[in-house]
């Protein structure tokens, strides 16, 4: 008797569907949604939606008065076992940034072959605040470029 309430009992679980989340969550989640900053004498956008668990697909731009000044069309990607960051400039080619550091909500891309900049970064100070840099060196000059950026709601 308890072994056929025990193989009942199996077979009920195993035939109970697993309903998965809507989107499995990934390491990026707090980039999700619309940012804003002044950059320029413009403002700088950043917008990101979460595709899947392994992909994030963004745009920034930067509006200076009527002019859209650059265009980026921007992902997070799992490429194997790495974590990547896509950036697209004004319809260029690809330029591919590996992930070198995740912390909490802080994250670090490298692309050390890159004209500039060779380091992207992003670090959540709060749900609604977003601090991202450019770094590297252009010709021969160490530059860094920051961005404070706001959640728009």
């Amino acid at each position: 008797m308890i072994i056929l309430v025990c193989l009942c009992s199996g077979i009920w679980a195993c035939s109970q569907k697993v309903r998965p989340s809507a989107t499995p969550s990934t390491p990026f989640d707090a980039l999700v949604g619309h940012w804003e900053g002044p950059l320029g004498g413009g403002t700088y956008i950043e917008k990101w939606e979460k595709l899947s668990a392994e992909q994030l697909q963004g745009e920034g731009y930067w509006i200076r008065g009527q002019d859209t000044i650059l265009v980026e069309d921007l992902r997070i990607q799992k490429i194997g076992i790495h974590w990547t960051y896509i950036a697209i400039i004004n319809n260029s080619a690809p330029t591919l940034f590996t992930l070198i550091k995740m912390e909490d909500e802080h994250w670090v891309f490298e692309n050390k072959e890159h004209d500039y900049p060779q380091i992207i970064g992003y670090q959540q100070e709060d749900i609604d605040h977003l601090f991202a840099w450019t770094d590297g060196t252009v010709k021969g000059k160490q530059r860094k470029d920051e961005y404070k950026l706001a959640r728009v709601k």
